[in-house]
């Protein structure tokens, strides 16, 4: 369902620039850029623009090596569609299984596939742990930007949380493309340490 809406949506009007901001966006945008932030809200709210105007603020203000994590090729199709926007390449953005392989490749190990996404997505996960741990790796980007952020494992939060310096996240729970039947651990809002901003209007 979620995908269809944004599919349907993917056209040459959904950019918004800053001027064209409500008073809640602003708010989000001027939100200091040293602290991580959640942004919630309904379809609509402005999520999705305010992450990639996030991630322009991060680059225009000295710190370039930001990644931008989404989970299909559809939504990072979508995102893309604003490229000639951004201070940052479009190759920034990345699908969550295409930077993960990326990342266990460049590392020297051989990705685990299934069949099965989401036994996929455990194992892969479990293979990035250990080289965080194997080569003491910690905030090795700027800045990490997650599109639909309710979706995301709790290991996997635990990597971004790890590896960025800076963690910038939009969710809405109400629109979980991913249901499984695994214990979510601490809940997203409280890995912001109350640093929570809820968009109100469509």
């Amino acid at each position: 369902k979620f995908t269809r809406y944004k599919t349907a949506n993917m056209n040459n009007t959904w950019w918004v620039k800053p001027d064209d901001l409500d008073d809640r966006q602003k708010a989000v945008i001027d939100l200091p850029l040293t602290t991580s932030h959640l942004i919630v809200g309904p379809p609509g709210s402005g999520k999705t623009n305010l992450l990639l105007l996030r991630a322009s603020q991060m680059v225009r203000s000295g710190k370039p090596n930001i990644l931008i994590v989404v989970f299909t090729r559809t939504l990072r199709e979508f995102a893309a569609t604003g490229g000639t926007q951004y201070a940052f390449g479009v190759d920034k953005i990345q699908t969550l299984n295409g930077w993960a392989l990326r990342f266990l490749r460049d590392y020297g190990v051989t990705p685990i596939k299934d069949a099965d996404f989401e036994k996929q997505r455990r194992s892969q996960v479990a293979q990035i742990k250990e080289v965080i741990a194997q080569h003491k790796l910690s905030g090795i980007y700027d800045a990490i930007v997650l599109d639909e952020a309710q979706d995301y494992q709790p290991d996997e939060l635990d990597v971004f949380f790890t590896l960025g310096n800076i963690i910038f996240a939009a969710a809405d729970s109400h629109q979980k493309i991913y249901v499984t039947d695994e214990t979510q651990g601490p809940a997203l809002g409280a890995r912001f340490a109350g640093h929570q901003y809820t968009l109100k209007h469509h």
